[in-house]
């Protein structure tokens, strides 16, 4: 009898103190917002909206929640409903910043960067300093093919805080400047070991600065992982240093993970077999490429083998002199 009355005494202690903490957190809105949290990060976005929505009926200004809230709408694909939930954030508190910051980027992938750019320059204006505002204004304007001006940004937000994707888009920028050397150091101060499209982007442009080692860093790239892009480049770097054995390799892998349909790497494949005096070869070659890229380029190099072969027909079945 003892045990059985401990035993109840203990779970009905239990239940009302389980009952207490719910009445507790329904009352207390950060307690609340942080359950909110807790399914947001499980994936259950409705029960999120649900708790955050109950932290703003019992706190009108609470922008956290709000924001947070309009977070889970994006995931469930609910743009209208972010995007207003981003606004009201803002009205209720014309001061926190995420609310601007993430409301620019939703204006940003749908490309409408002058209302990204309005959004960035009201948050600047609450802080002048604020690197997530100064990095999304670099990107906005790099996506515009504003360079000037992304570069400006994009050096801000590096001054306050070095981040490796404000140092990419650094180097992007000046790369669409036309400043290759300046675009390799800043990728090198980025570690690209395990990532292979950065591994490729310093193995491109070392290839257009003639540099040799470029072939390391395609390497590279394909240990991580198989692109055709990758074998494509891999394979220029061969062909521009007359090492067409291995520049042929890399091309077929390119050709067949395309399923023979990119013309460049059709294009390249008949380059390559000119240069090793196998002018037929390279003759269906670049007749495939034109089938898929009617330009002028290939169809000039058409063009040539078939002039030449005329001439070669001339030379051989012509006319001979009289003696």
């Amino acid at each position: 009898m003892y045990y059985k009355f401990s035993f109840l005494k203990q779970k009905y202690i239990m239940l009302a103190f389980f009952v207490f903490a719910l009445y507790s957190c329904s009352k207390n809105p950060q307690a609340l917002y942080e359950k909110g949290n807790e399914a947001f990060a499980r994936g259950n976005y409705y029960m999120a909206i649900d708790y955050y929505t109950k932290a703003v009926m019992l706190k009108n200004k609470f922008p956290e929640a709000i924001t947070s809230r309009a977070l889970a709408y994006e995931e469930l694909g609910q743009k209208q409903k972010a995007i207003y939930e981003y606004e009201k954030a803002i009205y209720v508190d014309k001061d926190y910043l995420p609310a601007y910051n993430n409301l620019a980027s939703m204006h940003i992938e749908a490309g409408n960067y002058k209302d990204a750019i309005y959004y960035l320059s009201e948050a600047l204006k609450v802080k002048p300093d604020y690197y997530h505002a100064l990095y999304s204004m670099g990107l906005c304007h790099y996506l515009m093919k504003n360079y000037d001006k992304a570069l400006e940004y994009f050096k801000k937000a590096i001054d306050i805080k070095e981040t490796d994707m404000a140092k990419y888009y650094l180097a992007m920028t000046y790369y669409a400047l036309g400043d290759r050397l300046e675009a390799l150091n800043l990728l090198d101060s980025i570690n690209s070991e395990s990532n292979d499209y950065l591994s490729f982007l310093k193995g491109k442009i070392k290839y257009e600065l003639n540099d040799e080692t470029a072939g390391n860093d395609f390497d590279n790239a394909l240990k991580i992982k198989e692109n055709h892009l990758y074998y494509y480049y891999r394979a220029l770097n061969h062909f521009k240093y007359s090492n067409y054995e291995n520049s042929i390799s890399d091309a077929e892998k390119a050709i067949s993970l395309t399923d023979n349909k990119n013309p460049l790497y059709l294009e390249l494949m008949g380059d390559i077999y000119v240069k090793l005096g196998k002018k037929e070869i390279a003759l269906n070659y670049y007749k495939n490429a034109y089938e898929l890229d009617n330009n002028r380029k290939i169809y000039g190099k058409i063009v040539s083998i078939e002039s030449s072969n005329k001439k070669e027909g001339v030379r051989k079945y012509g006319r001979k002199k009289g003696k």
